[in-house]
């Protein structure tokens, strides 16, 4: 059965440290094993107080990662990249273990600095924690619930969701513009639109499953029986 596990990690890592000593954010959009014991992360890197490409120069140069190549940007304060490094502790914990990351140890996006992971047995968390237990590691577990992984908004979309409300893009009328909004956070408002609409399906999905709102739209639903749901005619 699948479950979903929140651990808490005591302490930052090193580069939720680098992020917040840099005043940025930092999300792990994705990672991959490369070669026998590196991995290279997918980063998306803002800055309010800096150029983020010069955040990320001197992420290399205080050699958090060995290698990073930057990718073109429109706005100076925000920027993806590749990035290489020795494969993590946290993540040797979870490589092989049959476990799954819904979201990363390393991200620096917010208060919620939450490790969840998707796991099918108990067994497979017993073999994380004794993995970190022996890199030094402490960890407690903070939630365990049922799987809501396709349903949470990514870093990406939290970030765009939370500034669009805080910003009144929601409210009737709107207190700022698609393209306002975009310029703002610096992204195109083609992808903005699609990061919103994206955010606006996961979070109306979540409160109505919760909810239990639609269940009678289901295929195999049956409607309760009462004459309001009856169409009644009439032969000539």
């Amino acid at each position: 059965m699948l479950r979903q596990v929140s651990l808490v990690l005591k302490g930052e890592t090193d580069l939720q440290r680098f992020a917040r000593e840099h005043d940025a954010e930092i999300s792990v959009l994705d990672c991959r094993s490369h070669g026998a014991d590196e991995m290279v992360f997918l980063l998306d890197i803002s800055s309010a107080r800096e150029d983020a490409e010069a955040v990320i120069k001197d992420l290399k140069s205080q050699g958090v990662f060995k290698k990073v190549n930057v990718g073109h940007s429109a706005h100076a304060s925000r920027a993806v990249c590749t990035a290489e490094r020795n494969t993590p502790d946290l993540c040797r914990a979870v490589l092989g273990s049959g476990a799954f990351c819904l979201d990363c140890p390393y991200s620096r996006t917010g208060n919620d600095e939450r490790w969840r992971l998707l796991i099918t047995d108990s067994s497979q968390l017993q073999l994380i924690l004794r993995r970190l237990e022996r890199r030094g590691i402490k960890a407690t577990i903070g939630e365990l619930s049922e799987p809501r992984g396709r349903e949470q908004l990514t870093p990406r979309q939290r970030q765009v969701f939370a500034q669009a409300i805080c910003l009144g893009f929601f409210e009737f009328p709107r207190r700022i513009s698609l393209t306002e909004l975009s310029k703002t956070l610096g992204v195109k408002p083609s992808t903005l639109s699609q990061l919103l609409r994206a955010a606006e399906r996961k979070v109306i999905s979540s409160y109505a499953s919760e909810m239990k709102i639609g269940d009678s739209c289901r295929p195999n639903a049956r409607l309760p029986l009462s004459t309001n749901n009856l169409v009644l005619t009439q032969k000539a």
